[in-house]
């Protein structure tokens, strides 16, 4: 999550429950609203709004918990942040939206909700599907967040969302301080967002897919046009889900990007391949 030298506005809303929610402002034309997923900030997606800024006006909401949006306790959830999203698409009057990951999953629910909302594109949201992980991976990790413990926690996150055959097989006492350290190796860089900050907002993301369950079955009830983006190199059971949900939606088209993986949005990533397919889709 490398800092960016983009120019922006800023801003403010009041979310659910009377929480601020910051949001990041750039560009020109009709208004889109961008969702990050876990582990990401708006920072995250700076180098994907500068590539549709020529368009449109381009808004990129800090979820709960992060930067410019405070840390709200218990008061998590599909419906408290998918309320957060909805009222920023009421105070910008978007009729487009793009989510990615857990982001994707706030951004169908406020789809769902709001039927001024024409255009929804949606980047492989990890909807329960019936894909189980290692059932320790979160208990693990929030007893590693209590004590913090980042390495081990990060280590149980990736075990948890992943399917990454080293860290299941490669024993913690090796895995947890190699990822320690590239913790405060991280967090050393000036500019970037600290993984210590985002670490502990990953109980935000797991709730809210742990409460999506009948979102794919509700997704047949959606008005909008739907973009399905998924990327070549991600999990087979990402893709399956976007399958599901193209069965169930009528007006949806799916997109498969050569080369990448799920976070291709990411400033890491390569979001001009994401930003081309918006442009497009949004312009319709």
């Amino acid at each position: 999550m490398p800092s960016t030298d983009f120019e922006y506005l800023t801003g403010s809303i009041t979310g659910a429950n009377g929480v601020t929610i910051g949001y990041r402002q750039m560009g020109g034309g009709p208004a889109v609203i961008l969702v990050h997923g876990a582990m990401m900030t708006s920072q995250s997606f700076m180098r994907l709004a500068q590539m549709l800024a020529d368009k449109f006006t381009v808004y990129i909401p800090d979820r709960r918990g992060r930067l410019s949006s405070p840390y709200s306790g218990n008061d998590l959830g599909l419906a408290t942040e998918a309320a957060d999203i909805k009222a920023l698409v009421e105070h910008t009057g978007a009729q487009r939206i793009f989510g990615l990951s857990s982001g994707a999953v706030l951004t169908l629910q406020v789809a769902l909700l709001t039927p001024s909302i024409t255009k929804v594109a949606l980047y492989e949201p990890p909807l329960p599907d019936g894909h189980v992980n290692d059932g320790n991976w979160y208990e693990d990790y929030e007893n590693a967040i209590a004590k913090q413990r980042h390495g081990r926690a990060f280590v149980s996150l990736i075990r948890g969302t992943t399917r990454n055959l080293a860290f299941r097989i490669i024993p913690l006492f090796i895995t947890a301080p190699l990822m320690g350290k590239f913790v405060e190796k991280h967090d050393a860089k000036p500019g970037d967002v600290k993984f210590k900050e985002l670490l502990p907002t990953f109980r935000n993301d797991y709730r809210i897919v742990s409460e999506a369950e009948n979102l794919i079955d509700e997704a047949k009830n959606l008005k909008a046009d739907v973009l399905l983006l998924s990327g070549s190199k991600s999990p087979r059971y990402l893709k399956d889900i976007l399958k599901k949900l193209g069965e169930n939606i009528r007006r949806a088209r799916l997109i498969e990007f050569e080369g990448v993986g799920h976070t291709a949005a990411d400033n890491n990533g390569k979001p001009e391949m994401v930003a081309a397919a918006l442009k497009i889709f949004f312009a319709e």
